[in-house]
């Protein structure tokens, strides 16, 4: 059976992606965190991706959203990232 093509949850850090992960688990959507294919997931779950940073969460922004064909691209970040960032750019 050929891979589903999931949208993709992009959060901080792996904290960030087992905490979603398992409130999404609670209410009976099982999601794939990162790489790992251990169970069967649910057919409209996301994969959720820890991007390893503020930084890179924020810098990869335009690039996950431009290489997303079609599938639906989010973002976690927390307020202050977002804070910070808009900050910078004046």
């Amino acid at each position: 059976m050929p891979a589903i093509e999931r949208s993709t949850l992009r959060v901080e850090g792996a904290d960030d992606a087992h905490t979603i992960m398992h409130l999404l688990r609670q209410r009976g959507c099982i999601c794939p965190v990162g790489r790992e294919h251990r169970e069967v997931y649910s057919d409209n779950a996301p994969l959720i991706q820890p991007a390893g940073g503020v930084s890179e969460l924020l810098d990869g922004m335009s690039e996950a959203v431009r290489f997303s064909s079609g599938r639906s691209v989010g973002f976690v970040d927390r307020f202050a990232g977002w804070f910070r960032r808009l900050f910078e750019c004046g």
